[in-house]
């Protein structure tokens, strides 16, 4: 965890398998970290249980952002809600059509544009918490004007609706979000994002190890 000026930085849990989990764990337990984010896109039903019991012995206490799956249960939400006090689960655009399953739950889910996202209606965002913008993905929109770019900025005015962010690395030559960055140059697009897309919690969405979060955090920070 790392405070910018305006945004709290979460470390990032992610991974495709529970190896990769457990080793962001170890790493996190090392240096006495007990708040992280928590990417779960990547893990079917059977390695989301394991990674739960692999947190409830974990140096973790609190997940305040979890990217959800939309496979994921009621029961799920309501698992990670209680014991990890989240504050906003983030679902891609396609997530709007679970909804009703997710019943308790609409106001703490918040909407991140993929590339090349269709665009929902104002009304879509606002059954919902509000946005989770991806900022490498916000960067990419805005070089190639796509409506998901005019469709948040059409809505820029309404503060309340920018809650939260996921950040990775960003690379101008081939305008595209970087899951595995290679330096802390690899954020320094974060010097252009408006400042109204700044959410309450960020968190960092990269394959790095943690040692390596940390190492860019330092520089991400100057821009939150």
């Amino acid at each position: 965890m790392k405070q910018g000026k305006k945004t709290e930085l979460l470390f990032g849990i992610t991974g495709a398998s529970i190896l990769e989990i457990s080793h962001k764990l170890k790493e996190l337990k090392r240096r006495k970290i007990s708040k992280a984010g928590l990417f779960l896109t990547r893990l079917n039903k059977e390695c989301r249980k394991k990674t739960y019991k692999l947190l409830e012995y974990s140096s973790i206490k609190s997940i305040p952002l979890v990217h959800i799956r939309n496979d994921m249960t009621l029961d799920e939400l309501k698992y990670l809600n209680d014991t990890f006090k989240v504050q906003f689960f983030t679902i891609h655009v396609n997530g709007l059509n679970y909804l009703p399953k997710w019943k308790g739950f609409h106001k703490k889910l918040y909407l991140e544009f993929c590339m090349n996202s269709s665009v929902p209606s104002a009304s879509s965002i606002r059954a919902i918490g509000g946005f989770c913008i991806d900022l490498a993905h916000y960067k990419r929109s805005e070089r190639i004007r796509s409506g998901d770019y005019y469709f948040v900025n059409r809505l820029k005015n309404d503060k309340g609706l920018f809650a939260c962010n996921h950040i990775s690395g960003y690379s101008y030559r081939e305008n595209r979000d970087l899951h595995n960055a290679g330096s802390s140059t690899d954020f320094e697009y974060l010097k252009e994002i408006p400042e109204f897309l700044l959410g309450k919690v960020a968190a960092l969405e990269v394959n790095n190890t943690i040692r390596e979060q940390v190492r860019f955090a330092k520089q991400i920070c100057n821009y939150l």
